[in-house]
């Protein structure tokens, strides 16, 4: 056995039995090769797999911490397909909201730029002229050209070439991802998902009576690419759906490199990864990131929406199957035959006079705006001991707060307050997470009702706290 598989080894049933507690940072490479009396090249190696496999998190130059994110599996224990149970907590939440509601949780755009009053401006011309020329049938099931040409255009922005005749409009994205797995699987098949997820990737493995296998996630470089080959190598994976750019609920983005290897993946075992960019360009650098389709056109199926970067009632989104597009195309077909042509065609001219672009551009600095308010906010009103990781881009923080604070009774008492509090467990295909919350800062308004909402919550954690603390 190599040196550093069993630093490895040692070090990961030490993390297991908890001799390193979550977010601990571990001791610098320099003090674990001087303890072990091992080259600092074998104990970088080791540090790697351990990352690789979930146990800790972060870079080699700024030292690495164990894992907050509280996941059930291991190196030594492969997980199982689960079939998913239908539960009521998003029905429960979706039926929370309601104009009083002070929502911190639902990841919902900003509607009040100029750019959103424009393209109504648009439709509503739009509107007249569907109206005089009395229009009347279906557009045919790919989409409006007009469209479907923007649509091109904006890709090739992001280094993806893709020709007009391969992009496919759909009612929003969730339409897009239902409509690709329709195609890929049958009844009982295995899908591959991030766990945690986006709770809609769950429900429609549930609609489709999918089983899922859940990949955990790290929260700097998403999904752990080394356990999802396991999993390729163990089970016959039909698809792999995730979103490798500011994911919700975790905002993570992927690095090019895992990127590469999860494509690679992707060829070898021939399994089509459904790469769902809903969020990708609410980065807060100047760099756009790094996109699957780019690395593989064929085997990528690329899906986006304007639904939440834009508008919640704008239900149009778009599709790129690569060489499933015939699949899709039939599927789209059967499915819902076609998507209203007043939204194509206001969305085609929205985006062909560069409003779509300078709208994206308002909104990346505004987010980064939103965010700085609310971090400030829970650094001032809440415990010290709650854990995030700072977001890169993205509309969403995922906290994880100490293991006596009980969540469902946090979103009960903050729910009696009008405040919509999303707990963590509604993004998992398992029991984990149950300490953990999202926050969504898209909504944020920096009005006295949204400080005041910020600092119940924390008033109730301190509470909780000093009791958990006693």
């Amino acid at each position: 056995m190599f040196k550093y598989q069993k630093l490895f080894e040692s070090m990961e049933q030490q993390i297991i039995s908890g001799y390193y507690k979550y977010g601990e940072k571990i001791p610098s490479i320099r003090m674990i090769s001087e303890k072990t009396n091992l080259s600092k090249n074998t104990v970088i190696n080791a540090l790697l797999k351990l990352q690789d496999y979930g146990y800790i998190e972060g870079f080699e130059k700024s030292g690495f911490t164990v894992s907050f994110l509280n996941h059930k599996s291991n190196s030594k224990e492969m997980l199982k397909p689960i079939e998913i149970k239908a539960g009521k907590s998003f029905l429960e939440i979706m039926s929370a909201t309601s104009e009083k509601m002070i929502n911190l949780g639902s990841v919902h755009p900003d509607t009040s730029y100029p750019t959103v009053k424009q393209f109504f401006h648009i439709m509503n011309q739009n509107t007249k002229r569907l109206s005089n020329n009395h229009y009347s049938g279906y557009t045919s099931p790919p989409g409006e050209m007009k469209l479907r040409s923007e649509i091109a255009k904006e890709l090739l922005l992001q280094n993806v070439q893709v020709p007009i005749d391969e992009v496919i409009i759909t009612n929003g994205a969730t339409e897009a991802i239902a409509t690709a797995l329709m195609s890929m699987t049958t009844k009982g098949d295995v899908i591959a998902i991030p766990n945690p997820c986006f709770f809609g990737y769950i429900n429609i493995a549930k609609a489709l009576d999918l089983k899922i296998l859940g990949i955990p996630m790290d929260c700097f470089q998403g999904i752990h690419i080394n356990i999802l080959e396991k999993y390729l190598e163990n089970w016959p994976i039909k698809a792999i759906l995730l979103t490798p750019n500011f994911s919700n609920p975790l905002p993570c983005i992927m690095s090019d490199s895992h990127k590469k290897k999860l494509v690679s993946l992707s060829q070898k075992f021939d399994v089509p990864i459904i790469e769902v960019d809903v969020f990708g360009q609410l980065y807060f650098n100047n760099k756009s990131p790094l996109l699957l389709k780019s690395l593989n056109p064929d085997n990528v199926i690329y899906i986006s929406s304007m639904s939440k970067v834009f508008h919640p009632d704008i239900r149009l989104g778009w599709c790129c199957p690569g060489k499933y597009l015939d699949k899709i195309r039939f599927m789209k077909l059967n499915f819902s035959i076609a998507t209203p042509l007043l939204i194509q065609l206001s969305v085609a001219e929205f985006m062909n006079k560069r409003l779509y672009l300078r709208h994206l551009k308002i909104l990346r600095k505004s987010y980064q705006t939103k965010l700085d308010c609310v971090i400030t906010l829970i650094r001032s009103y809440w415990p010290k001991d709650i854990k995030y990781i700072m977001p890169k881009g993205g509309a969403c923080l995922w906290i994880e707060l100490p293991e006596y604070i009980s969540v469902i009774d946090l979103c009960k008492k903050s729910k009696e307050k009008n405040i919509l509090v999303v707990p963590g467990s509604l993004f998992t295909i398992d029991d984990s997470f149950q300490n953990c919350i999202k926050i969504s800062y898209s909504g944020f308004q920096d009005t006295k009702k949204y400080h005041d909402a910020y600092k119940f919550i924390g008033k109730y954690l301190e509470e909780k706290s000093s009791n958990g603390r006693s």
